[in-house]
């Protein structure tokens, strides 16, 4: 019998262990990338059954495929190329389906951009590394880069802790978000230009 698999076992490793028939593997799997296969059908505008739909059936062709899916690096655009294309066709079956013409198309196009699939993906990895940092640096990291952030005594006020210790709290932090994503083959650029307020 095997150890059971952690949320933080590479992803070569839980794809190898899902290839032997390990249904934990298998959960730890699907719960790590679901947000990504859920987001393409999302982003798209599909209605939320749709969106299961095309859930389901990336996550049975990732199953029937698995053993050619050894490519840890590979995996995740895999999955969105996938939902991609299955988002495509349940688009298709339901502009086929539609019975009025007060429903329009529903916008797919986008997907076509790979560019635009790329950064997809990124966002998904640098989420799972945020989240692979846990406390209170996922927090702080999140306050630091929202768009609406207004500068660290807001965010000091916001997260509860003294205004000074933002900034060296924010310098560990990046390293430890740099090292876990270094740690999962992602290439990592170092900006040391963020503004305090």
């Amino acid at each position: 019998m095997s150890t059971p698999p952690n949320s933080a076992e590479s992803t070569e490793v839980l794809l190898e262990r899902c290839i032997q028939g390990d249904a934990d593997s298998w959960a730890v799997l699907v719960e790590r990338f679901g947000r990504l296969v859920y987001s393409v059908p999302a982003r798209a505008g599909l209605a939320p059954e749709a969106r299961d739909d095309v859930f389901q059936v990336v996550w049975l062709l990732t199953h029937r495929h698995l053993s050619q899916l050894r490519d840890a690096r590979g995996f995740p655009s895999w999955l969105v190329r996938t939902a991609q294309r299955e988002t495509w066709r349940a688009s298709k079956k339901i502009n086929r389906d539609a019975a009025g013409p007060s429903t329009g198309p529903v916008q797919v196009l986008a997907w076509a951009d790979p560019e635009q699939a790329e950064r997809l993906e990124r966002l998904h990895q640098v989420r799972a590394a945020l989240d692979g940092i846990g406390e209170p640096c996922r927090s702080l990291l999140t306050e630091l880069f929202r768009s609406d952030s207004a500068g660290y005594t807001a965010i000091a006020e916001r997260l509860g802790v003294p205004r000074g210790s933002v900034g060296p709290t924010r310098a560990r932090c990046m390293e430890r978000l740099k090292g876990a994503m270094e740690n999962n083959g992602l290439e990592t650029e170092h900006r040391s230009n963020t503004t305090s307020s």
